[in-house]
């Protein structure tokens, strides 16, 4: 398989209601700021992204906590569920589809979390996000 050319992988992202979000090595992945960039609504496959992936979150002893509902704008699967029940993971965003207005709020709320984690998005507020995370990471003695 080879890779589709960036323009057409760029194309069908901004074409499409849904991007997946699925984790890699790690339980990060960068996809879900191009699902954000594409105005895409993020369908996050990662068990412990909360935990240790989310942007700007902060604590000690690796809990994490942060600023941002992310379970706002984005549809969250276990990667069980994915493996396993892809019949409701179909069912789930349909449902969402078929109803407006929780389709309506999903994208109000998208659009919350492009301006808190985009830097090309305007009037964006993520230089203050990182300022604020820098200031809590420092260590003074």
């Amino acid at each position: 398989m080879e890779r589709a050319p960036l323009d057409q992988f760029r194309a069908e992202l901004h074409d499409a209601k849904f991007c997946l979000v699925i984790r890699g090595d790690t339980p990060s992945t960068h996809a879900i700021y191009d699902a954000l960039a594409a105005n895409c609504l993020p369908i996050l496959v990662s068990d412990r992204w909360s935990e240790v992936a989310r942007p700007f979150s902060r604590g000690p002893h690796g809990k994490l906590w942060g600023e941002f509902d992310y379970e706002a704008f984005t549809v969250k699967f276990s990667e069980e569920t994915w493996l396993n029940d892809i019949d409701g993971v179909v069912e789930k965003i349909q449902s969402i589809l078929a109803d407006d207005a929780v389709s309506e709020h999903y994208y109000n709320q998208m659009q919350i979390g492009r301006r808190e984690l985009l830097w090309s998005y305007p009037n964006n507020v993520v230089s203050a996000h990182a300022l604020f995370a820098a200031k809590n990471c420092m260590v003074t003695f």
